[in-house]
């Protein structure tokens, strides 16, 4: 009667480790789900409020040259060179259109610089 008592326990055993593994796998999963799409809805709220309406395509092409920048080489002269050009639209955008233009172009590259290379970006700003 023990022997059975035992097989029973190590049935239940059986089935329940995986059960239970499953469920909280599938718990971590939907909450990292959560978070990220809480993460995405914030940023995009900071964006909006950081950059005017007016400003946006600005953002957008900082973004794009970001995009542009880490496409290209690696090699540290050719990252230098792509910097200096950033830097020369923004000083360019800051002269002929106004500060908050400047800053949200900047702001886009920085952005997308952070969220795709979190190391060059350590490393430049």
């Amino acid at each position: 009667m023990r022997k059975d008592s035992n097989d029973n326990i190590m049935n239940f055993r059986s089935i329940i480790t995986p059960v239970l593994a499953l469920l909280f796998l599938s718990t971590v999963s939907c909450k990292n789900s959560d978070d990220q799409k809480q993460d995405e809805s914030m940023e995009k709220a900071k964006v909006e409020h950081e950059v005017a309406p007016r400003d946006s395509a600005l953002y957008k092409m900082g973004q794009r040259h970001a995009a542009y920048m880490l496409s290209g080489s690696t090699h540290n002269d050719t990252i230098c060179a792509k910097l200096l050009d950033i830097r020369a639209r923004e000083t360019d955008i800051r002269n002929r259109v106004d500060d908050e233009a400047a800053d949200a172009y900047i702001l886009g590259f920085q952005h997308f610089i952070i969220k795709e290379n979190p190391e060059l970006a350590d490393s430049i700003f």
